[in-house]
């Protein structure tokens, strides 16, 4: 354990010096900075096992990667986790699970991961981005199985509405007169488009009414947007209370039907002719809907990947109507999904792990992929065989569901 210098970033400064003997530069704004991630490192005992397996990981990434270009990128996204704020720490610390897990895998042929940064329209012409009217295409990994090449996106598998929410809560603590505890009552998902049309818009009137129904002492309150969507809250105040219960129902089903098209808004990482795939990292510190009581985790992504394999593979709706910031018309819902040849899910264990294993992971294979020949279970039923980091918990081609 690092001992309490100054402050969380001095201390991860120290941590990364300890292990990789090569010292970060963090930007002066963020001096004083914290966040969940480096500030659990630091807090006694508090966070034991987040603390233990975040720095073993640093020791395998330092074993794995050492050419100057490939530690160079894992110090890049080391130091950007110190320099995040709020949940934003996810999306570096998703890359370097991602990083972690690949290299322990022993079929990756000559632990060929390398990072593919800005790759060029040209070199991949008739891509959906280039359609797009971009220049580039910004891959993070690419790795090679047997005699397949994939190249895939790594984002951090989080709520994007909770997130846009709890940015709105914070700026009611920090504006409210009085000491609350406020929370989300009852929490649906509308889904991502919905999410991306309202609350960005409102939330500064939101921020506002609760306010107002903090003066006004209120304990409950309900924000009605002029369509069929709402949000409830739950004020205590904590002159009279120290605790807050709110409460949340919620299905996998309607949680897989509200995020299906969350992973349709990657289109701009595809390429036309290789093996692109998505990889999500869910950490419950950054998505604490997904649980896996009742296998509740595994029906969600069973039923997410089917509506974005098969449903949205027959949409023929021009994507525009759905993502605004899109130019092209000619670019349909089914195109997009006919371009992702799956879907690879990470469960990172490293604040309670499970079981032996630090990772969990699920593959989903595209039944309606387009670009090259379709995978099938038995094209990568040994990719993760001889793991020592990670346990396989379901792989699906859907060949059999397809309807």
């Amino acid at each position: 354990m690092c001992n309490k210098v100054k402050n969380d970033v001095e201390n991860y400064k120290n941590l990364i010096q300890s292990i990789f003997n090569e010292s970060i530069s963090i930007s002066p704004q963020f001096s004083n900075n914290t966040n969940n991630c480096i500030g659990a490192l630091f807090v006694n005992d508090s966070f034991k096992e987040f603390s233990k397996n975040f720095k073993e990981r640093l020791q395998r990434l330092k074993n794995a990667y050492t050419t100057l270009d490939e530690k160079k990128e894992v110090l890049e996204k080391i130091k950007n986790i110190a320099e995040e704020e709020g949940v934003g720490w996810a999306g570096p610390y998703s890359e370097l699970v991602v990083l972690d897990l690949l290299s322990d895998l022993p079929y990756i042929r000559d632990k060929d991961i390398i990072k593919v940064k800005d790759l060029k329209i040209d070199d991949k012409p008739n891509s959906l981005a280039e359609r797009d009217g971009q220049s580039k295409i910004d891959i993070d990994v690419n790795f090679k199985y047997k005699f397949y090449d994939f190249f895939a996106d790594i984002k951090s598998f989080k709520p994007n509405d909770l997130e846009i929410l709890n940015k709105i809560l914070d700026e009611v603590r920090k504006k409210s007169s009085k000491k609350i505890l406020i929370g989300i009552d009852n929490f649906i998902s509308y889904g991502f488009c919905e999410t991306n049309k309202l609350l960005p818009q409102k939330m500064k009137e939101i921020v506002q009414y609760l306010l107002e129904e903090i003066n006004n002492n209120s304990k409950y309150v309900t924000y009605e947007f002029d369509s069929k969507y709402k949000y409830s809250f739950r004020i205590e105040y904590l002159e009279s209370n120290n605790t807050l219960m709110t409460e949340s129902t919620k299905s996998p089903y309607q949680l897989a039907t509200a995020d299906s098209f969350k992973l349709l808004n990657y289109s701009n990482k595809l390429l036309p002719s290789d093996y692109s795939f998505l990889i999500l990292v869910k950490n419950p510190w950054f998505n604490c809907e997904i649980d896996d009581f009742c296998s509740f985790n595994k029906i969600y992504y069973r039923s997410l990947c089917r509506r974005l394999f098969i449903e949205h593979g027959k949409d023929n709706t021009p994507a525009k109507m759905h993502f605004p910031k899109m130019k092209n018309y000619s670019i349909s819902i089914a195109e997009i999904s006919n371009s992702i040849a799956g879907v690879l899910i990470i469960e990172d264990n490293s604040i309670v792990q499970k079981s032996n294993k630090l990772y969990d992971v699920y593959m989903y294979l595209n039944p309606n992929y387009k670009c090259k020949k379709t995978l099938s279970v038995f094209d990568l039923q040994s990719l993760f065989s001889g793991s020592k980091l990670c346990e396989l918990k379901d792989m699906d081609d859907f060949f059999d569901d397809n309807y």
